[in-house]
């Protein structure tokens, strides 16, 4: 659902889908808040929402998507600290958190991501 001219929030159903292992919204025009509901999504792999509008702080309940691999949440408004939560994430592979608008220091816990391949936080 890439690059589709979407706007609005990401609908509340999206977040029901607990089998969807790839949730693609980029480059968008998607507005408001990630929600603590992503923790319902518990079988993704690769959140893709970069380049979007969204906005608010980063939900500490994404530390419960064990599967997850990819991250990528730059080019948003989302402000606040990196939550530490997001250390839990052993499977993390690809974290993005380019060009947004976080503020606060770079978690310790960030150093549990094993296997860790790509770390961007340019321009926070």
């Amino acid at each position: 659902l890439e690059e589709n001219f979407f706007e609005g929030k990401i609908p509340e159903g999206y977040y029901s889908l607990e089998t969807l292992q790839t949730l693609s919204l980029s480059d968008n025009d998607l507005t408001g808040t990630l929600s603590s509901n992503i923790a319902n999504m518990e079988a993704l792999e690769s959140l893709l929402i970069n380049g979007n509008r969204l906005s608010g702080g980063i939900p500490t309940e994404i530390g419960n998507l064990g599967f997850l691999a990819n991250l990528w949440l730059q080019m948003n408004e989302f402000t606040g600290p990196i939550p530490t939560e997001i250390g839990r994430i052993r499977s993390l592979q690809w974290l993005d958190l380019s060009n947004t608008p976080l503020s606060g220091t770079v978690p310790s816990e960030l150093g549990l991501l094993n296997v860790l391949r790509f770390l961007d936080l340019y321009s926070m």
